[in-house]
């Protein structure tokens, strides 16, 4: 016996967000970190630079320098700073003596006044060096104190590019991964109510009197030795 069996339900259109969201998400993520990663690489020279620690003396300074990098003049905050163009600074490396020119600076992001050694110091100006290495610098009329630093601003822009970036990467991160479990979601909401659309089998329009089935299981079925005779059933005699 044939059985009707219910009609397909409608195949939803909607399974979540669109999968290209996902692929935004990792594009973003992976731009962060590879912007972070560009300017480490092309900067590292300069952070290897802004790394070395300040020194200071009487006027005579010895300090570890990178060819080309900037550094800053500072002098006692105690009295009026001279102007760059004023203070006659020099280089000695390699038993060679070379002029410094110093330039204008406001001091970068610390500003014009620091305080390092227990003292407070003020900007003169920066000058790029010439040699690679520990060197002295040596300054005319600067006996009171004379302080030597590198200029450390790229450490500020790393700090900004890595947070920056970690916020960018860490927004196509999470995008991505709630894409991605929205999108699962709905895929088995989608998959479960496709299938509960159908339901159990409904039971035969011409159910047989007194036992749901023919004694031998199933109408048609060979005769049955041992069961009861034949009976009359809706449709007609038995058909055995």
């Amino acid at each position: 016996m044939n059985y009707p069996y219910p009609q397909a339900p409608a195949v939803p259109t909607r399974r979540g967000p669109h999968l290209a969201w996902l692929w935004v998400g990792v594009v973003v993520a992976l731009l962060a970190a590879a912007s972070v990663l560009t300017y480490v690489v092309t900067h590292l020279r300069s952070l290897e630079a802004g790394d070395v620690p300040p020194e200071s003396g009487p006027g005579v300074v010895t300090i570890e320098l990178f060819q080309g990098r900037p550094y800053g003049v500072y002098v006692p905050a105690a009295g009026p700073a001279p102007a760059p163009a004023t203070l006659a600074c020099s280089v000695l490396a390699r038993d060679a003596a070379r002029p410094l020119v110093l330039q204008d600076w406001d001091g970068g992001i610390d500003g014009p006044v620091r305080t390092e050694f227990d003292k407070t110091w003020t900007v003169v100006g920066r000058f790029s060096s010439p040699v690679d290495g520990f060197a002295t610098i040596d300054c005319a009329d600067t006996t009171s104190g004379l302080l030597v630093r590198p200029d450390d601003d790229t450490y500020a822009i790393l700090g900004v590019v890595v947070v920056a970036g970690g916020a960018v990467g860490l927004a196509g991160t999470a995008l991505a991964i709630v894409v991605g479990v929205l999108r699962v979601r709905r895929r088995q909401d989608w998959t479960q109510g496709s299938w509960a659309a159908y339901g159990p089998y409904p039971p035969s329009p011409m159910p047989y009197p007194g036992t749901p089935y023919p004694p031998t299981g199933y109408p048609g079925a060979p005769p049955d030795p041992n069961a009861v005779p034949p009976q009359w059933w809706p449709s007609g005699p038995d058909p055995r």
